[in-house]
């Protein structure tokens, strides 16, 4: 891979059924894989993907990426945590949340602070930095990791662009084990 790294996780437009859909996927040594279809749709100006985007999928799949299960939301999908949860569940160890979002970081990193919480999973937050085309939006940037206790790990600025943290999945199997994480579900 160009960039040196074993591999990256992000999404792309794809055609499904007439439409675009917006798939999260993995870029690695040996190909591009697909393997989320983003489910949750904003309709506000400068994010008009009611609109732009559809999907029939209605999963929520993990992929294995450098030895690690990853599970990926999309987005706007990260303030809905009960796919954050169901990530941890399904033994997921880091769940990625690319975004192309404003200014405004607070409520994108309560998201993803519960995101953690809930799943006991590393998190780790990129976001789109710069102007949309034609008067659109301005995007944001500040990117942020979350450990699987919900502690910040660090976040990007615009003088730090890149954040690298250890992930231990250990840390991930004893969060596991704690409150809120370990409750039944009935």
């Amino acid at each position: 891979m160009a960039l040196g790294l074993p591999a990256v996780v992000s999404s792309r437009p794809v055609q499904e059924g007439g439409r675009l859909a917006n798939e999260a996927v993995l870029i690695d040594s040996r190909e591009v894989r697909g393997f989320h279809r983003k489910q949750y749709f904003p309709q506000e100006e400068g994010w008009h993907e009611a609109e732009w985007y559809r999907t029939e999928a209605r999963d929520f799949a993990t992929v294995t990426a450098s030895g690690l299960r990853v599970g990926v939301l999309l987005c706007t999908e990260a303030m809905f945590n009960e796919h954050a949860r169901a990530y941890g569940r399904s033994g997921a160890q880091l769940i990625a949340i690319p975004r192309a979002t404003g200014s405004s970081h607070e409520a994108w990193h309560l998201a993803a602070r519960m995101a953690a919480l809930v799943s006991g999973c590393y998190v780790a937050s990129s976001n789109r930095v710069g102007s949309g085309t034609r008067g659109g939006p301005t995007f944001g940037g500040e990117g942020f990791a979350y450990g699987p206790d919900g502690s910040l790990l660090g976040t990007t600025t615009s003088e730090r662009p890149m954040l690298t943290f250890e992930l231990d999945p250990a840390k991930v199997l004893e969060a596991r084990t704690e409150y809120p994480r370990y409750v039944a579900e009935r």
